[in-house]
């Protein structure tokens, strides 16, 4: 039941992180909404996750925009001008290739959306409780209304990015809202959550619309 407490206000923070990630994994579907800024660069990125079959993503980076649906079986692209332009080949027929569906290869669906690395959602729940460094309690907060414990990650270890985890302490302990608040240390386990080069990803990522994702 979403109001009432679920017990996790008193743990531990990292009792509190593996809880985010076994609610996370138990969530069939839900919704991501984040801007993130690296390299000079801010990407706007909504995730709307269908479970183990579809997934779908918007994404606007620089003057560049883009939806995408990948399913099981077959991959789909909508975006604008730009984007088509950016693409090797579509220069020609960017204009007509924009702002519709068209349908991807075999594949590419899976490709374009594996290349957001941790933020996918097979990734996500794993990710939150990788290369983490020192774990501390925050406070409380409320994150689109709903009462949540912040987790303060120190990003003192290779491979570990400062920042902080908001944990749901009224229902399911979703995190609902993961946020980067300095650069990734080089080092640590390379892996689909960390490539081991370090980066300057800050930003932060709310997820809501658990079990209720739009279709």
């Amino acid at each position: 039941v979403i109001g009432e407490a679920n017990g996790f206000a008193s743990k531990s923070p990292s009792a509190n992180v593996v809880a985010a990630q076994a609610a996370l994994r138990s969530a069939r579907t839900f919704v991501a909404v984040g801007t993130l800024i690296q390299d000079g660069k801010t990407l706007r990125l909504q995730i709307v996750s269908g479970g183990a079959s579809t997934l779908r993503m918007q994404i606007a980076e620089s003057g560049v925009a883009a939806e995408v649906i990948a399913t099981s079986s077959a991959g789909y692209v909508r975006a604008d001008q730009s984007y088509w332009r950016s693409q090797a080949g579509a220069g020609a027929l960017a204009g007509r290739l924009a702002n519709r569906w068209i349908q991807l290869p075999a594949g590419a669906g899976k490709r374009l959306s594996s290349g957001l690395g941790e933020f996918t959602p097979t990734a996500l729940a794993r990710c939150l409780g990788e290369d983490l460094g020192r774990l501390s309690r925050g406070g409380h907060t409320t994150v689109d209304g709903r009462q949540a414990i912040v987790i303060r990650q120190a990003g003192n270890v290779p491979g570990s990015t400062p920042g902080t985890l908001a944990v749901a302490t009224t229902g399911p302990a979703y995190p609902l809202r993961i946020t980067s608040t300095g650069p990734t240390r080089p080092g640590g386990k390379v892996d689909a959550c960390n490539n081991g080069k370090g980066n300057d990803l800050r930003g932060n990522l709310v997820l809501n619309d658990f079990d209720h994702a739009p279709a």
